[in-house]
């Protein structure tokens, strides 16, 4: 008997085009079209938009990104990079034919951090090898499990995990979720994260109003309102014209500090300035703290002003390091294990799936020489030929 998840894994694959690189709905769509507390919409567009929450997500992406995701295959020295494993050129190099593994991973981790989940199809030859990772649109997808009552999941038994991928040009598929790469976030029933601004658009939606004021403040030039008084009267079309003229003349950035002249019996009478207004740089710095928590990662990584001695900011730096990247990149090498690697090699364990976490820090020359002097000292965990290889250099002659 043909076993009916490979059935559908295939099935699944013949409607896939030569160098498809999946379905894309706009980024900002199917996610959320709130109209928040603050009277701001947040779409994930827009919170892209709010600076501490980009920096956030590309501080988080970008680490991701660039940090080497290895296969090592363990032997009786320890453990040797896994070269030859079918899935390490596409998570050291090339997922699929269209993205770089920087790319993609970079392109994942901004799903998962905006909607809590990150999807890609694993493409497998008919060995069963993976061949290629394409990545799918979160806003298409969603985990399910298989109760008989899914139209079109009629190859998938009842009770098995799969993904219903609503592909705008094929219709809606379930595909198994063996064949799916899942990377997620924080979540109730483990099928799926949270999607972060669905549950957190008000605070979002706060700084987001507060960086539009002051947006809105600044192009005024930031100077007093006030009001245009005479004694005489004015029809409504005079009046127009009046605060059209005013506003060209005298308003925005380019005319601050501008010397009016008024005629006809016109005076200006200043609005006497709103302390809160003075605040709202206190607001927008306070709420980059908001944004540091909702993603874990220190304020002061996100621009808060905090005036941290270095000891603080190195601390900072541990903090974001062993807290917010650590959780997601160890979400990384256990689903990469799970579905990357065959039955008998994760029984046998002969197969580890790491981050390089050395390519994260950045020493300066006076800590790195203090580490490797620590290293070749008295009691050596290290070779000269290993710590030579760490700053690039190639083996001393005649040790190899």
């Amino acid at each position: 008997m043909r076993n009916p998840l490979a059935l559908a894994v295939r099935a699944f694959r013949s409607l896939l085009p030569p160098g498809w690189s999946g379905d894309r709905a706009p980024y900002g769509s199917g996610l959320l079209s709130l109209n928040t507390i603050a009277g701001i919409q947040v779409t994930a567009d827009k919170a892209l938009g709010y600076h501490p929450i980009w920096r956030a997500v590309n501080l988080l992406a970008g680490d991701t990104a660039r940090t080497p995701l290895l296969m090592y295959r363990r032997d009786q020295r320890g453990k040797v990079e896994a070269t030859n494993h079918p899935a390490y050129r596409l998570l050291r190099y090339r997922p699929n034919p269209r993205q770089s593994a920087n790319t993609w991973r970079q392109m994942a981790m901004g799903h998962a951090l905006l909607r809590g989940n990150a999807y890609s199809y694993i493409e497998r030859d008919q060995f069963a090898a993976p061949v290629a990772l394409w990545p799918l649109d979160p806003v298409l997808c969603r985990p399910i499990i298989i109760d008989g009552t899914n139209t079109g999941a009629a190859m998938l038994p009842s009770g098995v995990l799969a993904l219903e991928y609503q592909s705008q040009s094929r219709g809606t598929q379930y595909i198994p979720m063996e064949n799916i790469l899942h990377i997620a976030g924080l979540g109730y029933d483990g099928l799926q994260g949270y999607d972060v601004l669905s549950y957190l658009g008000n605070t979002m939606g706060y700084g987001l109003a507060a960086q539009s004021y002051s947006e809105r403040f600044f192009s005024q030039s930031a100077t007093p309102r006030g009001v245009l008084q005479t004694d005489g009267t004015m029809d409504e079309e005079a009046r127009k014209n009046l605060g059209i003229s005013w506003r060209e003349s005298y308003g925005g950035l380019a005319n601050a500090h501008k010397v009016a002249v008024l005629e006809g019996g016109l005076k200006f009478q200043a609005i006497s300035f709103n302390a809160r207004d003075s605040q709202m740089l206190e607001v927008l710095q306070e709420n980059i703290v908001s944004v540091a928590n909702i993603f874990g990662i220190p304020a002061s990584m996100l621009g808060k002003q905090t005036g941290s001695v270095y000891s603080t900011l190195e601390a900072n730096l541990q903090s974001y390091l062993a807290g917010a990247l650590e959780v997601w990149l160890t979400a990384w090498e256990m689903e990469c294990r799970e579905k990357l690697l065959t039955e008998q090699e994760k029984r046998d364990d002969s197969i580890v799936v790491e981050f390089e976490r050395s390519k994260i820090v950045v020493l300066t020359m006076t800590e790195r020489a203090n580490y490797l002097k620590t290293g070749l000292a008295n009691h050596p965990w290290l070779t000269v030929d290993e710590a030579r290889a760490s700053l690039g250099l190639n083996p001393i002659p005649g040790d190899i």
